[in-house]
């Protein structure tokens, strides 16, 4: 029993990351900045039959660098507001990250990217070739970009290399 009601908490919160990535999107979209849809949610919805079994626990999306306020404004026009990091913070944050993070009423969290990796990682992705190669996807009705299976692959295991392959959270997030 207890089980079950797991596997139920699970797909009421994955039905409602999959929502707020569809609102998100299509006001990314609207705002012109080129969101790829990134980790969790791009699994979901290319390596499995049903993208709600797919489990993950943000969104992560990736936006070029001159758009990343762009699109932070619209997560907060869509009710997100930056999470941990003080309003002060962000331009600080911004310098030793490659990410934002915005929390919604709901406890969605956001992760707006412009890059990959930090700016002082050893490894580095080509932005631009990433880009290229992302593809468009129908995702229950919505239209989604997302990197190539090989670059999905590649960022997954950048991330398990940074982390010393310690933990299988990448594989799940």
């Amino acid at each position: 029993a207890r089980e079950n009601r797991v596997v139920y908490r699970h797909g009421l919160r994955n039905a409602l990351l999959r929502l707020e990535l569809a609102r998100l999107v299509i006001g990314l979209d609207n705002a012109n900045c080129e969101p790829i849809v990134l980790k969790g949610a791009a699994l979901a919805h290319t390596a499995y039959a049903d993208p709600g079994d797919r489990y993950f626990g943000d969104l992560d999306i990736l936006v070029p660098k001159d758009r990343i306020d762009g699109a932070t404004r619209v997560a907060e026009a869509a009710g997100y507001a930056t999470g941990r990091h003080a309003r002060a913070a962000v331009e600080q944050y911004d310098r030793h990250h490659f990410h934002r993070v915005l929390v919604s009423k709901a406890g969605v969290h956001v992760e707006i990217h412009w890059d990959l990796t930090r700016p002082g990682s050893p490894f580095r992705f080509d932005l631009a070739g990433f880009r290229d190669r992302s593809r468009t996807i129908d995702a229950e009705g919505l239209k989604l970009r997302v990197p190539s299976d090989g670059d999905q692959f590649l960022h997954a295991a950048c991330q398990g290399a940074k982390d010393g392959f310690l933990e299988l959270r990448r594989i799940v997030d």
